[in-house]
């Protein structure tokens, strides 16, 4: 059946979806939309209690140790890598990168991870007492690989930063003035599956032990 020319005309004329979703593209980049934390409805927060953020996050089959202060980090980490014969390397978030390592024989450098690194060290931006779950905002400093590369990820967070729910999380970063990143990771216990005989296998697509220390003072 032969098409009317009004037809052929607007088949002609339509635009494609690769035109249509590259020039929704460019738009976004020129004109990005508003961060949606600023549209985050209220504004306050309720912050968690820290026994119970440490009894939901071991529940999630996470190692978790508190310090009074971040620079007792440093020697707590240094004896657990001797205790599991890891290796004295660790790749760490640019924030942490001037406690002291070297001082407890470990060789600590920044940066992304390559996929040879053993131990990463990140920071956390917040601690999500409802479900024992830790939030991860990715920066320069603060590589998302470092989460899921690695055999070990420690992840370092201030008690301050603890918050009963995730909307408290999200007035938590809007009262901080933070602006969301390409990435913001939610982590709730080490890498597992259960893909096998419906066995739960930890470590088959990222970390095989997750480690939170939690500290009072920075």
């Amino acid at each position: 059946m032969e098409k009317k020319p009004e037809a052929v005309l607007m088949t002609v004329s339509k635009p494609s979806d690769r035109e249509i979703i590259l020039h929704n593209l460019r738009r976004r980049v020129t004109a990005p939309p508003p961060d949606p934390l600023l549209h985050q409805p209220g504004d306050t927060i309720q912050f968690g209690d820290i026994h119970h953020f440490i009894s939901t996050t071991s529940a999630n089959q996470v190692r978790v140790n508190t310090v009074e202060h971040v620079t007792q980090v440093t020697p707590l980490i240094a004896d657990y890598l001797k205790t599991t014969k890891l290796p004295l390397e660790i790749r760490v978030s640019a924030a942490f990168l001037n406690l002291g390592w070297a001082d407890h024989g470990i060789s600590a450098n920044g940066g992304s991870s390559d996929g040879c690194d053993r131990v990463c060290l990140s920071e956390a931006c917040a601690g999500i007492a409802d479900t024992g779950t830790v939030a991860v905002l990715s920066s320069a400093g603060n590589p998302t690989l470092l989460g899921f590369l690695p055999d070990l990820h420690i992840l370092l967070l201030s008690e301050r930063k603890v918050v009963a729910g995730k909307n408290d999380l999200w007035n938590l970063l809007k009262q901080e003035g933070t602006r969301l990143p390409r990435a913001l990771n939610f982590i709730s216990g080490p890498s597992r599956t259960a893909d096998i005989e419906q066995t739960i296998q930890l470590g088959a697509h990222g970390p095989r032990t997750l480690w939170l220390i939690l500290y009072a003072t920075p």
